[in-house]
């Protein structure tokens, strides 16, 4: 039976906002794509309007949503592509061949092989990421800069966009002894010198173990049980957050079969987002 479910591991992030900013990450980004171009379209109504084009790669906001119900939030992915990408196939229409043809063909017309896909959700200043193999928190920063600030002049480009990932532990709230286990991500390397008291401080990312009241306004109210794996190893003895989840496949109907994709469901993905901000406020790892 084919697997409907996908492990993944939800990023935590935190905009960077210098006191000259007034508006929220989210109030930027939902700028944005209210904006109108030539034509009085607005940003969010045409893709080609989102499409930055580096050199023979292209990235844009394909999925995109504009608050859930009474939470306000803004929600998307990011499509990465290259025009014109060979995807290769071999060729099994004999069945009594020895091997099978291997070539290299092109997508579909008008159509484009997608490399990664990544999803996002900003709430205020609070930023969650999905990342994929070729789409990581960097590219995210560098499509919100080119989004911001050269399609749009929703920020001053003299403000970098800057989302942390890694905080302070008497910044991050909350009691340190409700985090279950610490997650594996590998060890930092030994710096020449070490410390007088020869400890190496470790950087934690950690996932909330507990639940959520169901009496809060901000969105699901859903119990939650996550617990994370291992351990990292660096010098700063700075803490990451992030929260583990399980999102639906996107499903398709092929005559009388029914074919499992690999493609997480957008509204999934929504969900567990918003379980994880929920998560970090109950717990008191982050602010309203």
């Amino acid at each position: 039976m084919a697997v409907e479910r996908k492990p993944i591991t939800i990023h935590y992030r935190k905009f960077s906002r210098a006191t000259t900013v007034p508006n929220t990450l989210e109030g930027l980004v939902r700028g944005a794509m209210n904006a109108k171009v030539t034509g009085g379209v607005q940003i969010k109504k045409r893709y080609l309007e989102r499409l930055n084009t580096v050199g023979s790669d292209n990235y844009f906001i394909n999925t995109y949503c504009d608050g859930l119900e009474n939470t306000p939030l803004v929600f998307g992915d990011i499509l990465h592509f290259t025009k014109g990408h060979l995807q290769a196939l071999c060729n099994t229409a004999d069945d009594n061949a020895a091997s099978v043809p291997v070539e290299q063909m092109k997508a579909p017309e008008q159509s484009e092989y997608v490399h990664s896909q990544m999803f996002w959700m900003i709430k205020g200043d609070h930023a969650f990421v999905v990342q994929s193999m070729s789409l990581r928190t960097t590219e995210f920063e560098q499509y919100l800069d080119w989004l911001l600030k050269n399609k749009t002049t929703q920020l001053h480009s003299t403000h970098p966009i800057i989302l942390d990932a890694r905080f302070d532990e008497d910044v991050v709230g909350g009691d340190l002894s409700d985090i279950q286990e610490i997650i594996v991500g590998g060890i930092a390397a030994v710096p020449a010198t070490v410390p007088d008291d020869g400890v190496l401080d470790k950087v934690t990312e950690i996932t909330q173990h507990g639940q959520i009241d169901t009496k809060r306004s901000t969105g699901w109210a859903t119990a939650t049980a996550i617990k994370a794996k291992g351990t990292r190893v660096s010098a700063d003895g700075t803490i990451r957050l992030h929260h583990n989840a399980s999102i639906r496949l996107i499903k398709k109907q092929d005559g009388d079969n029914q074919i499992i994709s690999s493609l997480l469901d957008p509204t999934d993905v929504l969900r567990a987002m918003v379980e994880a901000y929920n998560t970090f406020v109950a717990n008191g790892k982050i602010q309203e």
